[in-house]
């Protein structure tokens, strides 16, 4: 399996705004079309597609938050057609060796909506923890360098 996080840029934006999850987990994820235009206000964030054997499977946006000086996952997805085959969880994989190339502190924290059993045992399978904190929702989790 070759996975790799590719920029998005004006030649495949659109083709992220395509991947969609399934039905069921609608609400669990904003739409990439929403984390595209926000991305804009976050000089400090990066919006990736997750790429696998060069074929765009997944989509990332994570960065330096600079309100709280600390480094978030705020979005990973992987299409419906995709999803349990491992491209997730190597996605995240990547995101996390970024942060740690760029040397810009000690961990990585992310949410998910609560409940979302699947997303909580991909992270807890990666090495992150539950916090205890809660946020819009949201169980925070974090993974330390």
């Amino acid at each position: 399996m070759n996975v790799s996080l590719r920029e998005i840029t004006e030649k495949n934006w659109y083709e992220a705004t395509k991947l969609k999850v399934a039905k069921s987990q609608k609400g669990t994820v904003a739409e990439n079309v929403y984390s595209i235009a926000e991305s804009k206000f976050y000089p400090t964030y990066e919006i990736r597609g997750i790429y696998a054997d060069g074929k765009m499977v997944g989509f990332a946006f994570y960065g330096f938050d600079t309100d709280e000086n600390e480094n978030w996952i705020a979005r990973v997805m992987v299409d419906e057609n995709y999803q349990r085959k491992g491209y997730g969880e190597e996605g995240v994989k990547l995101i996390l060796e970024r942060f740690k190339e760029r040397n810009e502190g000690n961990y990585v924290k992310l949410s998910f909506v609560e409940g979302n059993k699947t997303a909580e045992k991909l992270y807890e399978k990666i090495g992150f923890a539950k916090t205890g904190e809660v946020i819009d929702g949201e169980e925070v989790m974090k993974y330390e360098f």
